[in-house]
């Protein structure tokens, strides 16, 4: 994982530190019938694992730790993605 070094992040995601993960020998995790390889881990200042994000569809998904979860089709996360 390296860590994500953007203010934009840091602005949309207060308190938490970003990692972006890729799974290089392909074994990611699934959702919903797809295989995901790459993904954003998010983490509290304690180093504990709170949330993930990825795309899914042209869609930014973000998973919370409580089990809740957020939709965005905000272009920064698909422009993001893609650089």
């Amino acid at each position: 994982m390296v860590r994500i070094h953007d203010r934009e992040w840091e602005h949309r995601f207060p308190g938490l530190i970003a990692y972006r993960w890729h799974a290089y020998r392909g074994d990611g995790f699934w959702y919903r019938g797809c295989r995901i390889n790459d993904a954003v881990f998010f983490y509290n200042r304690d180093h504990e694992l709170v949330s993930i994000g990825f795309m899914h569809n042209g869609v930014f998904i973000f998973i919370r730790d409580d089990n809740r979860s957020y939709e965005s089709r905000d272009s920064f996360f698909f422009s993001w993605w893609h650089r």
